[in-house]
């Protein structure tokens, strides 16, 4: 039928984001991009705002990837901030329900790019010798070199806005009221930004991180923080002093966010690689491939011990731990 024709080409490119009662979801149909406010209570759709036309859009109609890259908007100060994938991040002011601004990358063609049935991307480089391929596995699994940011998500804090945008090598800082550059710097090893703590943005690769200021993107640290031959495995854990990174070893290696200063590891349990990292009322939750883990945190655990001792010296959960 022609309604289920028209709801098998809608494509919500990320997860929704979650603002008071409403959803604010990018959906692509009929060759274009736009923004959709929905009620959280029934999935009904409030309002939309159109971004951009694919068809007319050079950039975005050859970026096919940006259906995988998990495109999400972000808010702040009734700013929504909307990635597109391909060439622009494009800003709706939610009060007035208009275009607040458009701010435009290069991007690079993807014409020397092709991929395998596997889903293994090969980028063909022309050398002196003939080609080389350069393995880029959509995955980004254990063991492979990647070369790109793992997330297209804006990041938005103390009235800029990061971008690390689908296929580009650099790191992007704009202001938040008018889409104005501010500054910029290459990627590097670096294949996402950890977080902010202050004025210090946290970036990290496979083996090292980093800190930049939020303010200029000039290095913070005296050197990047190496974590020697292991890789990471997933994504930190951002507090207000510390980084927590987990490892191949494996790991969790513990940084000093202010200087940079390896403090040291906690090894993992067992031979499970840890994966992703989430704190959550003093307990930290380790997502890997296909587990949960769950570890207290020392001081919480150590105040839960007691309060459950007062009550009961014979509890057997208080016992055990």
């Amino acid at each position: 039928s022609r309604e289920a024709d028209e709801s098998y080409s809608r494509w919500y490119l990320g997860s929704p984001l979650p603002v008071g009662g409403e959803l604010f979801a990018l959906v692509e149909e009929r060759k274009q991009i736009r923004l959709d406010v929905l009620s959280a209570s029934s999935g009904e759709t409030l309002w939309s705002q159109p971004l951009a036309d694919i068809d007319l859009d050079h950039d975005i109609q050859n970026r096919g990837d940006r259906r995988q890259a998990g495109l999400s908007p972000a808010y702040a100060g009734g700013i929504v901030v909307c990635p597109t994938g391909g060439g622009a991040v494009i800003a709706v002011d939610v009060a007035a329900r208009t275009l607040s601004w458009v701010y435009r990358f290069p991007v690079p063609e993807p014409a020397d790019v092709r991929q395998l049935a596997n889903g293994i991307r090969l980028r063909l480089r022309v050398l002196a010798g003939g080609v080389a391929g350069v393995r880029e596995d959509a995955g980004g699994g254990v063991g492979q070199r990647l070369s790109r940011w793992l997330d297209a998500a804006p990041i938005v804090v103390a009235g800029r806005v990061l971008l690390t945008p689908l296929g580009l090598d650099e790191l992007h800082c704009i202001d938040l009221r008018t889409g104005q550059l501010r500054w910029k710097r290459p990627r590097g090893q670096c294949v996402m930004v950890a977080g902010v703590v202050g004025r210090s943005v946290i970036l990290l690769g496979q083996r090292e991180a980093l800190a930049v200021s939020l303010d200029d993107g000039e290095p913070l640290w005296e050197e990047p923080t190496s974590f020697s031959e292991e890789q990471v495995c997933g994504r930190p854990l951002l507090t207000d002093s510390r980084l927590f990174v987990p490892l191949t070893t494996p790991a969790v290696a513990e940084v000093d966010v202010a200087t940079g200063t390896l403090l040291g590891s906690s090894p993992g349990r067992g031979e499970s690689l840890p994966g992703n990292l989430v704190a959550h009322r003093g307990e930290i939750i380790s997502q890997g491939v296909d587990f949960l883990d769950v570890f207290h945190q020392t001081v919480p655990l150590d105040r839960a011990v007691e309060t459950a001792m007062a009550a009961d010296p014979e509890d057997p959960w208080a016992i055990a731990w």
